[in-house]
């Protein structure tokens, strides 16, 4: 069994409960959501048609893009991987490391990602899971996820995806429940944001005890800009926090940043 990773890099989280802490960056290929809803536009490396989806479709569509996903046959060679380049970018010596996708957890029981996060958490690394949370963990077949951070990014109406698909709340109480920590973060635009609020407080009724995090709707600075003013104010309101995604502010729609 091999690993797929789009993408192996270090940086600085943009975005949710630990912005701007250093940290390496692993993300998974796969998904098994679309979020057409979310309207961004990419062009496929491979035939030149334009694409629609989130904002790392690079990592979703695997028809276009698997061809530039990287297989990883051995836990070993992940870990070596992840040494060299903290070691190549200097990283400090307290660093987080951040599993992303795509959605990662449909790769929990690989052996090779199980492998990796044991070593993380053996290394008193702090691990977060960035995940839409529609998909179950065995937590105890898999005890290691219980040492992990979960940064649920359940999908509103506005990803374009139905209802049963988008939401689980078995699975948002599992992980609320069994994960050493665990927030929700949504997507919000300035548009229908009464029907968002809605949403928003209804899902997170199930998880009460959970914080919640509203980011902007934006893959590129102007329109982050043009929803981030809607999302401060909604989050003044309801007592929800806020969060930027530095990096999109920063540098766009950009891989590997």
């Amino acid at each position: 069994m091999s690993l797929p990773v789009v993408e192996l890099f270090y940086s600085l989280q943009g975005e949710g409960r630990y912005a701007g802490t250093p940290s390496l960056f692993i993300r998974l290929g796969g998904c098994n959501l679309g979020c057409p809803g979310f309207g961004c536009l990419s062009p496929s490396p491979r035939d030149g048609s334009l694409l629609q989806g989130c904002d790392t479709l690079r990592a979703v569509d695997k028809k276009h893009f698997g061809h530039l996903w990287r297989s990883f046959e051995d836990s070993n060679e992940l870990k070596a991987a992840c040494t060299k380049l903290l070691a190549d970018e200097r990283a400090p010596a307290r660093w987080h490391c951040v599993i992303t996708g795509g959605e990662p957890v449909l790769h929990f029981t690989n052996p090779i990602l199980y492998d990796l996060i044991t070593w993380l958490v053996d290394c008193h690394i702090p691990v977060t899971i960035e995940t839409n949370a529609t998909v179950p963990i065995d937590f105890t077949r898999y005890p290691a996820y219980t040492h992990l951070f979960y940064s649920m990014s359940v999908k509103l109406a506005n990803s374009g995806e139905a209802y049963d698909r988008r939401v689980r709340p078995e699975v948002i109480t599992s992980y609320a429940t069994h994960g050493t920590e665990a927030w929700l973060k949504f997507v919000v635009s300035r548009h229908n944001l009464d029907a968002q609020v809605a949403e928003i407080k209804a899902i997170s009724s199930i998880a009460p005890a959970v914080e919640v995090y509203l980011m902007p709707l934006g893959s590129t600075p102007s329109e982050l800009e043009a929803n981030a003013p809607a999302v401060f104010e909604l989050c003044r309101r309801h007592g929800w926090r806020y969060s930027d995604r530095i990096h999109i502010r920063l540098f766009g729609n950009r891989g590997g940043i």
